[in-house]
């Protein structure tokens, strides 16, 4: 009887749990483990969650006003080779909106792991900023045809994201804020200074903005990326 009784409580406690598993949000997972082996600091995890916030925005106005800047037809010719066949505008438009879904902390379905100053980085070249590992099955094959489920896709943040040395260099990774505010000073003396030069605020320097490096890493997961493939 003790035996059933003890049965009968842990599965209503399954239950319970699997129900609120059902409703609870799922966040980011951010890997907790020490100092060198991927583990995210409090200042860590505030930086990440600004710029992916930032990041979901820029990927909604993409998603929603892709075709009313030059750069779509600068960038991505409708009329390319590679793009035959394709509407352009609507696998872009799935694209970033997908990638708003991930960029969201809150969404259920995308989980992926988060990791900071992990082995990955080490793997690679010193100057690497971010990178993204994900299960090729994530990328060939269907949910219902994996054997085994794949383990989540998982996103370094390595030590340039974090660490800004020379806020003047376009190749200083720099925040999302930080960069705007530097435009908006460099346009307002532009008005009152005709003659001063504008030269910094170029795409070079939104390339170099933590927000923009969250899209790129973002831009090549699976589930991301396969509306344009």
């Amino acid at each position: 009887m003790i035996f059933l009784s003890v049965l009968q409580y842990l599965t209503l406690f399954l239950v319970v749990r699997q129900a609120q598993a059902q409703v609870t949000p799922r966040g980011f997972k951010f890997n907790s483990g020490g100092k060198g082996r991927g583990g995210c600091s409090a200042e860590d995890v505030a930086i990440i969650l600004k710029e992916l916030e930032i990041a979901k925005e820029a990927a909604e106005a993409a998603a929603r006003d892709l075709t009313s800047y030059p750069y779509y037809y600068a960038f991505q010719s409708p009329n390319h080779p590679y793009f035959q066949g394709k509407n352009l505008a609507q696998a872009a438009r799935t694209m970033y909106s997908r990638i708003a879904l991930m960029a969201d902390r809150f969404h259920l379905d995308h989980k992926f792991r988060i990791e900071c100053r992990s082995e990955l980085c080490a793997d690679e070249d010193g100057d690497i900023t971010a990178l993204t590992k994900e299960s090729i099955i994530h990328a060939i094959l269907p949910p219902m045809l994996w054997l085994k489920r794949p383990a989540d896709p998982v996103m370094a943040f390595c030590e340039p994201f974090f660490k800004t040395e020379d806020l003047g260099s376009r190749k200083s990774v720099v925040s999302t804020e930080l960069r705007l505010q530097q435009f908006k000073e460099v346009l307002n003396e532009a008005k009152k200074n005709p003659g001063a030069g504008v030269d910094s605020v170029n795409m070079d320097n939104v390339a170099f903005m933590r927000s923009q490096v969250v899209l790129h890493e973002l831009a090549h997961t699976a589930y991301a990326s396969r509306p344009i493939i």
